[in-house]
């Protein structure tokens, strides 16, 4: 145990031991830290120090075991091993600055980054401003068009969800959205999502498309692809009644389906659109047009 004088002994420090053991006495110094911060880190078992009792609460830690004596040489002091100090290089001006272990430092705004979480930004897409839309520039007689809505992150990123929308039967046939995308990148891309030829269009035709087409296919047992949902195009795209329809366009030919194979569609997958069209349309109320070199269909009895 080591004790102090009543009075104030506010400036005196710590000096470490090489026994561990010894009494050692140090006045002030600017190189080493003060007493309170170097007491902060030792546990309370290992200190037993005396001040007076108007420093104890400034000096101590408050879980310290301390007792007050009213007379003991000035000069005497508990030595501890000194707490390790680690430096930190600050690149901003290249100086190295001490930091004080357990301490806890404010982080330089140059250090802070912004979120850079794609599924975060999916989830609150629609909290950003729509800046335009895309299809393709024949869609009107290929019945088979990308729509492309396209979202502004932030200055040079972009959010966008792409679809492929089939007007006369199965709605949307493929999906997907990404965001945190460089707006360089995504216009380099975007004549590839759109067969090369992109065409501008507005916020309300490009809704009006997808969603109409997907209110028509539902009519006959057909769900939107689904990466519609699960990759969040719906959460990027505006809800089904955000803007106005003009209800001119047509889905379907002649209010029926007609049902058009694709090059990656298998066997299976054109039987069970038939079978769907002829279990919910019926007989006679929908069209197919499909390749028979290179599929053996089964229409059934």
């Amino acid at each position: 145990m080591a004790v102090f004088p009543t009075a104030p002994i506010t400036r005196f420090l710590l000096v470490p031991s090489p026994s561990g053991s010894g009494i050692e006495s140090s006045e002030k110094s600017p190189n080493i830290l003060p007493l309170s911060l170097r007491l902060a880190h030792y546990p309370p078992s290992s200190l037993c120090i005396i001040p007076s009792s108007q420093q104890l609460t400034e000096l101590l830690h408050p879980r310290l075991p301390v007792r007050l004596v009213e007379s003991v040489s000035r000069s005497a002091i508990l030595s501890l091993p000194l707490p390790e100090v680690t430096s930190c290089q600050i690149k901003k001006k290249g100086q190295k600055k001490l930091l004080l272990p357990g301490r806890d430092y404010p982080i330089p705004h140059s250090r802070i980054r912004p979120v850079r979480d794609t599924r975060y930004y999916l989830q609150h897409a629609r909290e950003y401003p729509l800046v335009e839309c895309w299809l393709h520039a024949s869609w009107e007689q290929i019945r088979l068009t990308p729509v492309v809505v396209v979202r502004q992150q932030a200055l040079d990123r972009v959010i966008f969800a792409y679809c492929l929308v089939d007007l006369d039967c199965l709605g949307v046939k493929d999906a997907f959205a990404n965001a945190d995308v460089p707006l360089s990148t995504f216009r380099r891309n975007l004549p590839k999502m759109c067969s090369d030829e992109p065409q501008p269009c507005s916020v309300e035709l490009a809704h009006e498309i997808i969603y109409g087409a997907i209110e028509f296919a539902q009519r006959y047992g057909f769900a939107p692809h689904p990466d519609f949902r699960r990759q969040m195009v719906d959460q990027v795209l505006d809800p089904p009644d955000a803007h106005p329809r003009t209800h001119n366009i047509q889905f379907g030919r002649d209010g029926k389906p007609f049902f058009v194979s694709g090059p990656y569609d298998s066997e299976v997958t054109i039987n069970r659109v038939i079978q769907t069209l002829r279990r919910t349309a019926g007989e006679g109320n929908f069209q197919c047009l499909i390749r028979l070199s290179d599929v053996d269909l089964d229409f059934g009895e």
